[in-house]
């Protein structure tokens, strides 16, 4: 039923008025709550954790370490991943020996044609103060001449007055800078010549904007033959001392009316042909665009301009400046042998692929630019703010080659001499104390009458060394030529043997060690360990060692079987399939197979089996047996001819009803037909590509699935089919695991892992000094 009137339903009415009720409640509400104020988290990306040597604690800024690291970790705390396309803006970069960083810089004389001449340099050091730019703007104030400035992320404006009576002169920039905190973090300021009185006030946007560039690059000055006022600088886009190696050819000739300079390259040579033209030569701006203008020159160099006028002709000048050769780029980058994520997503390793040398090291992360770090986000390390750590490696003298009995000229007569009693040492480039590089007591060379033992060696010291700091060589002359020595006692000729040269260290030859082979087994406690006193009674005085010659075995028996068994409760009975098929491990320790890739599986009908497999099989089978000692108790050691042969060739080697064929019966396990001797045999049909031999592929899983039978696993379809034992193929996209989970609880039934003899040795030390243990497993005579 319609109601008229209003024009409204009764029910909207109701609604709103309840609405604005609502609301008058909201309002009144709202008189009693304070507001707090609104904030966000800042979205800041990557924040470096800390940075992790491979050696030692973490690497800190200003520290000095004397071990050369050989893999950084730097660690990260974003929440996203690091984006592994953007791990080069992670730079590690040595000084080159001077222990200074080259930074960032750029010249100008703010367009007033060398009457005064500015350099902005980056407060940091590297390739993080390169894209910072000054921006030069003129208005017309009647305040004062100051410069006004502000700074927003890596860029600085400057508003400079162009009042005719106000002028902002190149003073005016230096001040602004220099009372800018901001701008201080950026860059410093410096007048190369000129008066700071110059007015750039109405000049400087011409020149506007400077842009910071070259931090450790190669350059050249150059006024192109056109006077003190002009100067153009090229600068190597390569950094390092690599960027050395540009060159820049300047030649000119007539190129006609309105053509522009010329650019070829060749090489690392970059080749400008100037327009000499009498009515339109080619200007400073003209050579400077001519370069950058062409993009195989500009991925070489980069021109631009310092002082002078674009204006000025150069074209039609002489040129006797050319060709232009680049200097500096003393700062040598490192270029590891592998940058990566490690083990999460927030982990980057590097890795060098040679010592690093003495010097002072810049490691540096970007957060601008091109080369920023970024997470998977897009956002950059530390808010868009570089960060570098600085550390020095003093590694001390290293010895970079030895030269006996050297052959050497004789500047007089000009013949070549050997010197029979004289060695030459070689160290690197860090010079020696001289008094004690020629101590003859840091050089002992050591007779070792053809032992390994240290108990028949004779010492002899040279005569006289003589160091010489230029060459890093310190000359070794002893009593008699190296090759007739005399007992220093007896005088009796020592017959020629291997000879041992000891260097930076004046100790005598330690007494030869003491040894023990304990009669009994040491115990596996405090209270039951062996005690070594008796025999070794360490010095303050002297070194003195002692060697334990023991063998680490089981003396108890373990007597408890491990789960695994068919008729452990939960496991299936099929019919056709059993899981092992032998009984529960009976061996106290450790069971030893001996194993072998013998050429030939004998004669079967009259026909010769050979054993095809070839040497990456051969090493996927060694894996395969390495894998299954990891996990069981049984250990694997290869023969030439003995114990379980692996193969690859005819199943029938094995299994006389067995069809070889492609895709069809895979591999056979069992007793060799002519010997008897267990084999595990896979079809050379199937396996004759190389592409089914890697890690974790066909050839592998059916290998350990041979093996597995080898050893008394039987077959497991029914369980998972990452069950190495199993023959129903995983889900496509399944990562197998070696072995399955299943395999292990089957092998550890039939191998248990039970060797866990512990064995400990008790010493008391009455002096202070240091203790070096060291263990060497070894083994059998007889061993493979």
């Amino acid at each position: 039923m319609a109601i008229g009137g209003s024009g409204k339903n009764v029910f909207e009415s109701r609604k709103l008025q309840q609405r604005q009720q609502v609301r008058r409640k909201a309002q009144a509400r709202r008189m009693l709550l304070e507001s707090l104020e609104a904030r966000q988290l800042m979205a800041v990306g990557p924040q470096l954790i800390g940075i992790q040597p491979n050696e030692g604690s973490l690497l800190e800024d200003g520290q000095t370490r004397n071990v050369a690291p050989k893999e950084l970790v730097l660690r990260f705390d974003d929440q996203v991943a690091l984006d592994a396309n953007t791990l080069s803006g992670i730079q590690l970069v040595r000084s080159g020996g001077d222990g200074f960083f080259e930074r960032a810089t750029v010249s100008s004389d703010l367009g007033t044609n060398n009457g005064v001449v500015l350099s902005f340099t980056a407060a940091v050091a590297g390739a993080s103060g390169n894209g910072i730019q000054i921006v030069f703007s003129s208005v017309n104030r009647t305040d004062s001449s100051a410069a006004r400035i502000s700074v927003n992320n890596r860029t600085i404006s400057l508003e400079l007055n162009s009042n005719v009576l106000l002028t902002s002169t190149a003073q005016d920039v230096i001040n602004a800078i220099d009372s800018s905190a901001a701008a201080r973090q950026l860059i410093s300021v410096s007048r190369l010549r000129g008066s700071a009185f110059t007015p750039v006030g109405t000049t400087a946007s011409t020149a506007s904007p400077l842009t910071l560039a070259g931090a450790n690059a190669a350059g050249a000055i150059t006024n192109l033959n056109a006077g003190t006022n002009l100067q153009v600088q090229l600068l190597a886009q390569q950094t390092g001392t690599a960027g050395r190696n540009v060159r820049v050819q300047v030649t000119s000739r007539d190129r006609g009316v309105g053509t522009a300079a010329g650019v070829t390259v060749s090489g690392t040579t970059v080749s400008v042909e100037l327009n000499s033209n009498f009515s339109t030569p080619t200007t400073a701006a003209g050579f400077i665009s001519a370069i950058n203008s062409t993009p195989a020159a500009l991925a070489l160099v980069q021109a631009r301009l310092v002082s002078g006028l674009g204006t000025t002709v150069v074209g039609n000048r002489s040129i006797n400046y050319s060709p232009l050769l680049l200097t500096g780029g003393s700062d040598v980058p490192i270029v590891p042998a592998y940058v990566g994520l490690g083990s999460t997503d927030r982990e980057v390793i590097v890795r060098f692929g040679e010592t690093l040398p003495d010097d002072l090291y810049r490691l540096e992360i970007l957060g601008n630019g091109t080369s920023a770090l970024r997470n998977t986000d897009g956002q950059a390390f530390n808010g868009g703010i570089s960060k570098s750590i600085e550390f020095n490696l003093d590694l001390g003298a290293r010895i970079q080659s030895i030269v006996p009995q050297p052959v050497t000229r004789d500047p007089a007569t000009n013949l070549l001499s050997q010197e029979r009693n004289r060695i030459d040492v070689y160290f690197n480039d860090d010079d020696l104390n001289t008094a004690l590089a020629t101590n003859v007591n840091f050089y002992q060379l050591v007779y070792t009458s053809g032992t390994g033992s240290n108990a028949d060696d004779i010492v002899f010291t040279p005569t006289r060394v003589e160091y010489n700091a230029t060459t890093d060589r310190a000359s070794l002359f002893f009593a008699r030529n190296l090759d007739r020595l005399v007992h220093p006692i007896t005088g009796a000729d020592l017959p020629i043997s291997e000879l041992r040269l000891r260097i930076g260290s004046n100790e005598s030859v330690p007494a030869a060690p003491s040894t023990l082979t304990p009669a009994a087994d040491a115990g596996d406690s405090f209270s039951t360990s062996l005690n070594v006193g008796a025999n070794w009674t360490p010095s303050s005085t002297s070194s003195a060692s002692l060697e334990i010659t023991s063998a680490i075995q089981n003396t108890s028996a373990y007597v408890l079987d491990f789960p695994g068994s068919n008729t452990d409760p939960g496991n299936r009975q099929i019919r056709l399939q059993s899981h092992v098929v032998s009984g529960a491990d009976s061996v106290d320790g450790i069971t030893t197979y001996l194993y072998n890739f013998q050429p030939v599986l004998g004669r079967v009908d009259g026909t010769l089996m050979v054993n095809a497999i070839t040497e990456q099989q051969k090493t996927r089978s060694r894996e395969v047996l390495s894998m299954l000692s990891q996990y069981l108790g049984v250990k694997f050691v290869e023969s030439d001819n003995l114990g379980l042969t692996l193969a690859v060739g005819d199943l029938r080697a094995v299994n006389g009803l067995a069809l070889n064929g492609p895709s069809g019966q895979l591999g056979s396990a069992g007793p060799l037909r002519s010997s008897g001797q267990d084999a595990a045999v896979l079809d050379i049909q199937d396996f004759g590509n190389s592409l089914e031999n890697e890690f974790g592929g066909q050839f592998f899983l059916r290998m350990m699935q041979a093996v597995g039978v080898l050893l008394g696993l039987g077959t497991a379809d029914e369980l998972p089919s990452l069950t190495v034992q199993s023959n129903v193929t995983p889900a496509a996209g399944t990562e197998m695991i070696f072995p399955g989970d299943h395999d292990i609880v089957h092998g550890r039934f039939l191998y248990r892992p039970d060797s866990t003899d512990v064995d400990l040795y008790q010493f008391t030390l009455p002096v202070s000094g240091r203790v070096n243990i060291e263990a060497f497993a070894e083994r059998l005579v007889n061993s493979s």
